[in-house]
């Protein structure tokens, strides 16, 4: 129930600022941009997560 957190939180966050959100595999950000999205937000999720990149970058 995490997402009832970000949504008991909302007046924290500025609507006017981009958001990006991210985790590990993308689940979990995908979510809570779908719960800020719908609060009117313009957050954005960083798809398949942050552990694709970092296997990546550890190649370059």
């Amino acid at each position: 129930m995490w997402s009832l957190r970000i949504s008991d939180r909302l007046s924290e966050l500025n609507p006017e600022q981009k958001i990006w959100g991210y985790c590990q595999v993308g689940q979990r950000s995908y979510s809570a941009t779908h719960v800020l999205r719908l609060n009117g937000f313009n957050a954005y999720t960083l798809s398949s997560g942050f552990k694709p990149y970092q296997a990546v970058s550890s190649l370059a």
